[in-house]
């Protein structure tokens, strides 16, 4: 039967899709059908196909199941041994979807269903948020380093455009929260971005001439390392 997920803020990772769920694998699917794929014309939607077979089932995953069966079952109506020491074998019935988000803004509800004319099946709801980039931001000043104060402004910029991709609200003295826009297509490697702030006495600060980009910077605070801003 088929799984459907309707998930417009994601797309299928082909760098982490398992061979064995390739259609050309020959994976009991069908011919030239892979396991995870696009729905041919419904955009957002993406159809998982599950074998009829549980013990067929086992070779497209690799987690313990999330809840374990217990029933005293030693053998499937085909004649085929499915469990171990009296239990019903669930190695590999848990599966990992190699999806990734389509931007990083990307953000909605993951809706997943199936044929109820087929099988018993409760509809899921899932939310995929994004969680803002939050730290510390100082600047430098006489070899000090000052925090930034509270609902102090701050510009969140794309160098090669100029543009102000994100919103930086500073909390409190010394903390921020970025939030990137979401009419901005952004890339996490090779995208320079910079932060600017300009003190009482008219003197602009930034974070670095060259810039960096959003990996760099969201690997650099989340090992709790603050963004120090120096005069031009």
């Amino acid at each position: 039967f088929e799984v459907y997920i309707d998930a417009p803020m994601l797309e299928i990772d082909y760098d982490r899709y398992p061979a064995n769920w390739r259609g050309t694998a020959n994976n009991g699917v069908g011919e030239a059908v892979d396991k995870l794929r696009p729905h041919p014309t419904i955009p957002g939607r993406y159809i998982y196909t599950v074998d009829r077979h549980r013990e067929h089932g086992h070779q497209y995953g690799s987690l313990p199941a999330a809840n374990e069966d217990k029933s005293q079952v030693q053998f499937n109506q085909f004649g085929q041994k499915v469990s171990v020491e009296g239990r019903i074998d669930q190695s590999g019935e848990r599966k990992c979807l190699p999806f990734i988000k389509e931007s990083i803004t990307a953000g909605g509800d993951i809706h997943i269903t199936t044929d109820k004319d087929r099988i018993v099946f409760w509809d899921k709801t899932f939310n995929v948020d994004t969680e803002h980039i939050k730290g510390e931001i100082f600047y430098e000043k006489g070899g000090q380093r000052m925090p930034i104060p509270k609902d102090a402004f701050v510009a969140f910029v794309r160098l090669r455009t100029g543009a102000r991709i994100g919103v930086v609200s500073i909390t409190q003295d010394g903390k921020f929260e970025l939030n990137l826009r979401e009419e901005y297509q952004f890339a996490w490697n090779d995208d320079s971005i910079d932060f600017y702030y300009t003190d009482n006495e008219g003197v602009v600060y930034n974070y670095s001439d060259a810039g960096i980009d959003l990996n760099t910077l969201y690997n650099h605070v989340g090992s709790g390392q603050p963004i120090v801003l120096t005069a031009k």
